[in-house]
């Protein structure tokens, strides 16, 4: 606390200011941080797992059309028609592809990765039964194919699609453990930034009384020597201390009360002196007073002296 008082007012209150601004930015910072890890999560979560949910149901709605296509080829008869059918598959391939390529860029790791290759290989097989689908459709072989159909290429599918959704749930798990860390990173967030609040809040009730009773203690000190020194009281010395302006003030007051106590004794000496003075000067006068009377008197009996002597 006298540490303080070496500080002017002004730096003081600036310098509790400044900490309570510096606390108002930790709260920021902390909230700031927070944010921005809960917006990553966020990011990744829709743009990474949510993502790959959706292209994976596209790729299961394309394996279904290229399923009605394979069907198409081998019951239609008419060339154009075959050919508009192979069109669309090649097509449907082509975008499944596309999406196969994006969903491995998505996924790179851990127990995503092994279900993606199930899914490829489980993919592979069921590319390699279509196009024999194809072939024996193109051929002629139309109790072949449709045999082909529900014994070879319906069991692949079936693989398939069940690779598909183990993948699907993979991720779909992975989008609820994202969901669940972005619960509790918010949590966390409320969690840190109340205790950052509640730290500030002591901090700067702490600062807010340290720096009043600073203040406030050694002006309390000036008002009592100055209601002192009114009621004429000179003997109470005044406890210096500080080079603030209260310790400025309270020196003042201790020098001006050195200078009054000075000049009253300086006043009460002089009216001693001039009391002794005039004591002194009260016993000349009783001195020639009687020497008068007796001056007086001699010449009284001196003038009856010479009128007796006339008389003779």
């Amino acid at each position: 606390m006298r540490y303080l008082n070496n500080f002017k007012i002004g730096t003081r209150l600036g310098s509790g200011f400044l900490i309570l601004i510096v606390a108002g930015l930790l709260i920021a910072g902390a909230g700031m941080l927070t944010l921005r890890d809960i917006a990553f999560k966020m990011h990744t979560l829709s743009n990474g797992d949510m993502r790959t949910v959706a292209q994976l149901t596209e790729v299961k709605d394309m394996v279904n059309g290229i399923a009605i296509h394979v069907r198409n080829i081998a019951l239609l008869t008419e060339d154009k028609l075959v050919q508009d059918e192979k069109s669309k598959l090649l097509e449907e391939r082509a975008t499944i592809a596309g999406l196969n390529k994006k969903i491995q860029a998505s996924i790179t790791g851990g127990s995503g990765a092994r279900l993606l290759a199930a899914a490829a290989a489980a993919q592979q097989v069921y590319d390699q039964a279509v196009d024999k689908a194809i072939a024996l459709s193109q051929s002629g072989g139309t109790i072949e194919a449709a045999t082909f159909l529900s014994k070879e290429l319906q069991p692949a599918q079936a693989t398939y699609f069940n690779a598909l959704d183990a993948l699907i749930d993979g991720q779909t798990k992975l989008m609820q453990e994202a969901a669940n860390e972005v619960d509790h990173s918010a949590v966390r967030a409320s969690t840190v930034m109340l205790g950052v609040a509640i730290v500030a809040t002591v901090i700067g009730v702490i600062v807010s009384l340290v720096v009043t009773r600073s203040i406030v203690h050694p002006m309390g000190r000036a008002i009592a020597a100055a209601q002192q020194i009114k009621l004429g009281n000179l003997s109470r010395e005044i406890a210096l201390g500080g080079s603030d302006e209260t310790g400025q003030l309270l020196s003042a007051m201790h020098d001006m009360q050195y200078e009054l106590r000075e000049l009253v004794q300086k006043v009460r000496q002089n009216a001693e002196n001039v009391a002794s003075a005039s004591a002194e000067i009260a016993s000349g006068n009783a001195d020639m007073s009687v020497r008068a009377e007796n001056q007086a008197s001699a010449l009284e009996e001196i003038s009856a002296s010479i009128a007796d002597m006339d008389v003779a």
